[in-house]
């Protein structure tokens, strides 16, 4: 859970989700070498609610709330951030929260591109720790 952040509870329930995975998982280290193994684990109905994810699984031509990015450690952090910036600016502009779920994170790749998501809240919910908000 996000500590001092006034979320709703289905994105309260999500981040419960992904730690449930994170733990049903952490056998298998491999599976978070990039964004679509951590992120594959997200299609079909296991955390409860509709989503939009990257990298793309199933596409999906529906916009959701909610987007999370999947960031393995083998993975290109900027690269993930400016595929969500595309996201919520061209694609989806109506998302509102942001979850990169992440392996890997480079402070200084958000820093350079956090001006993009000052709409959205955006959190950075890194393997097997608690989840904060990304300053924009």
């Amino acid at each position: 859970m996000v500590m001092n952040a006034h979320l709703p509870d289905e994105l309260g329930n999500l981040l419960g989700s992904l730690t449930a995975i994170e733990e049903d998982l952490s056998e298998n280290p491999k599976r978070w070498a990039s964004g679509g193994s951590i992120t594959k684990e997200l299609e079909g109905d296991y955390v409860g609610q509709a989503v939009n994810v990257i990298p793309w699984g199933t596409p999906t031509t529906q916009c959701y709330s909610t987007l999370v990015v999947g960031v393995g450690y083998n993975d290109d952090v900027e690269k993930r951030i400016l595929e969500a910036y595309e996201h919520i600016s061209a694609k989806c502009p109506n998302t509102r929260y942001v979850i990169f779920w992440a392996a890997a994170w480079y402070g200084l790749s958000w820093k350079r591109h956090s001006r993009h998501f000052k709409r959205v809240t955006a959190i950075l919910k890194p393997l097997f720790a608690d989840a904060t908000l990304l300053k924009g």
